[in-house]
């Protein structure tokens, strides 16, 4: 019995000397994970214990006024930048691009382009002068394409929605020529030349 109990008492210590050691291992490799600074911060770079980041304002209402600053002196330097930025930017190449003002020559062109698809419009596909009038068109309205909506682009409201019926009735005559525009794409058409009409009265 006695030897027993020595036995167990020897195993107890052991025990609690294993434990210890992987305490100790445990400890070893959190202090490990720890980064100590071995020199000085910089001047102007490290924490003064009051301020709430590196460079910044003092925490709570004491900080207040020199972070509003701070935000204002920040964002008026962004809008400078941004200005400068936007200067310094090169001009986009606009050659192709028509600028389709609003001009007297613009405008009377285009009404008169207007004018001759509502003749087109209402006329009888037998009429004697329909041959001539759609050869109008054919030239006006490819003369009109290339000076104010050249490849489809235009920057004026007008130029923009007229050419969508000169588009429209041009591809008809390349594909039917005198074979009558289509009855029911005849209230687009018209619509979209009188939405141009009204929007070059408004200088639009």
């Amino acid at each position: 019995m006695r030897s027993r109990i020595v036995c167990s008492a020897e195993t107890s210590a052991s025990n609690r000397q294993t434990h210890q050691q992987v305490r100790r291992g445990v400890l070893l490799g959190l202090a490990s994970c720890v980064i100590v600074p071995t020199q000085k911060a910089s001047a102007g770079f490290g924490w003064d214990g009051s301020s709430s980041a590196i460079g910044s304002c003092a925490l709570g209402e004491e900080g207040d006024d020199c972070r509003i600053q701070t935000l204002q002196k920040a964002t008026e330097k962004g809008f400078e930048a941004y200005g400068d930025a936007v200067k310094e930017r090169p001009q986009q190449n606009t050659v192709g691009i028509a600028v389709a003002e609003m001009k007297d020559e613009y405008s009377k062109e285009t009404l008169a382009l207007g004018q001759q698809i509502q003749a087109y419009a209402s006329m009888d596909p037998y009429n004697a002068d329909r041959p001539k009038l759609v050869q109008l068109l054919r030239k006006d309205g490819s003369a009109w394409v290339s000076r104010y909506a050249r490849g489809g682009s235009a920057r004026k409201l007008s130029a923009r929605r007229f050419y969508i019926a000169v588009d429209a009735l041009q591809g008809h005559l390349a594909s039917n020529g005198m074979a009558p525009f289509p009855k029911n794409k005849l209230p687009v058409l018209l619509s979209n030349v009188a939405q141009a009409e009204a929007l070059i009265a408004q200088g639009k």
